[in-house]
């Protein structure tokens, strides 16, 4: 029983919490930009902030054929891209978590939409995704 007691209270003693997800997501023709949360999940400032996953797809959602970018840094709110390589539909999703230097992983932004007129103009091998 003490054994169950003091597992409980080290388990309790070293709870994180991750950071709240970025909001304000958009994509234009050459990046892709958002918010940075300011708290983590449980409404306490973030202090520990180390930078934040983009995440691109051809379908809503992007739980299939994604692909993803890291940015670090706290300050990065922006990522341009001069293509795109892997996706031929005619728009792309992107999506954004904020991560913490624990290597917890916020939940998703919402989602942006970068719609090309036809699928010849979206861009298709070079260099994906660099920090602005």
């Amino acid at each position: 029983m003490k054994q169950l007691i003091l597992s409980l209270v080290l388990l309790i003693g070293v709870a994180t919490y991750a950071c709240a997800e970025p909001t304000a997501i958009t994509a234009d023709d050459t990046q892709v930009c958002w918010t940075a949360p300011t708290t983590n999940v449980d409404g306490s400032a973030i202090s520990d902030g180390a930078g934040f996953k983009v995440y691109w797809s051809d379908v809503p959602d992007g739980q299939s054929n994604s692909q993803r970018q890291d940015v670090s840094g706290w300050g990065s709110s922006c990522v341009q891209f001069s293509a795109i390589t892997g996706l031929l539909a005619s728009q792309i999703y992107f999506k954004v978590t904020a991560a913490d230097t624990s290597g917890n992983e916020s939940a998703w932004s919402n989602e942006a939409i970068r719609k090309f007129s036809n699928a010849g103009e979206v861009p298709g091998s070079a260099n994906g995704l660099t920090s602005k």
